[in-house]
């Protein structure tokens, strides 16, 4: 059924998904409609409009006028986490301390069970060991070591750490994580090297352990950072162009993402790692 809406605003909520998209459309009264189209991989974005024009006809608006009446728009999707589970994220390096450049490899000798249930690990025997995000010629350990009070033990090597960004820029590399020992209370010295980093690869994601994941346990620390610099190219770069396609839509508000803490950021400040899994928090968010 039909609703034309007469100077209503709009909230629209969005999931690209593998193989739908979808859209929920809420007025200033509490009116909810439903769009939905097929998800289109490689131009995500025409997706998208379709789902938003599905939901605006049952409104009675076209596109470009629903988009200029809309208060706020959410984008989720499982494009992170297709890409984790297909393994299509770019080559990425990492740079770390030196002499814990098997960190990610070792996996703290449970990474054939680690993140598995208890009926998944009753058959350990056949499960196989994940392989790790960068392969040991792209993690380069640089000189550098706070301790756990935080006294600089040994001062960060800024010539190694330009060494190390150029042989990674040798082969190929399109992101670069910056991985140190107890970074996640004393990031000193990763944020010396993301200077270094960024000016010497200016065209290369660059993200940081203790900024993704400010915990203790290098292994689950590093992992993460690889993670995010491994999907975050292709999300940063699909959203800065859904953004812009939106817009030439007539959207005038800023495009917010779902991350999987549970909230809601602007795209521009979103951690992409953080878009994985997000759909179903947001699904027990939005039931509070």
């Amino acid at each position: 059924m039909k609703h034309k809406q007469n100077g209503k605003s709009y909230h629209i909520g969005v999931d690209t998904g593998g193989t739908f998209t979808d859209v929920i459309v809420v007025d200033t009264d509490g009116n909810v409609v439903i769009g939905k189209a097929e998800t289109t991989p490689g131009k995500f974005e025409e997706g998208v409009l379709n789902a938003i024009t599905d939901a605006g006809q049952k409104v009675g608006l076209g596109l470009k006028e629903l988009l200029d009446r809309t208060e706020s728009f959410v984008q989720g999707t499982t494009v992170g986490t297709n890409i984790l589970i297909n393994r299509n994220g770019v080559k990425t390096g990492m740079i770390t301390t030196k002499g814990f450049e098997d960190t990610t490899h070792i996996m703290r000798a449970i990474g054939r069970i680690d993140g598995l249930s208890p009926e998944e690990t009753r058959h350990s025997a056949v499960v196989k060991k994940p392989v790790p995000i960068s392969p040991k010629r792209l993690i380069k350990g640089v000189a550098e070591r706070f301790d756990s009070f935080g006294n600089e033990v040994v001062p960060l090597n800024r010539d190694e750490v330009l060494k190390a960004t150029q042989e990674l820029l040798a082969e190929g590399v399109e992101s670069i994580a910056i991985c140190f020992l107890w970074s996640h209370l004393f990031p000193k010295h990763e944020l010396e090297a993301y200077e270094i980093v960024t000016k010497a690869a200016p065209n290369v994601y660059v993200d940081m352990s203790h900024k993704v994941a400010p915990l203790i346990r290098e292994y689950g620390r590093f992992n993460t950072a690889a993670i995010d610099c491994y999907i975050g190219p292709i999300m940063v770069k699909w959203y800065q162009h859904l953004d812009k396609v939106l817009r030439g839509q007539g959207l005038a508000k800023e495009l917010l993402t779902a991350q999987v803490w549970g909230g809601v950021v602007p795209y521009k400040d979103m951690l992409p790692i953080g878009t994985i899994n997000s759909g179903p928090v947001g699904g027990v968010a939005a039931r509070r």
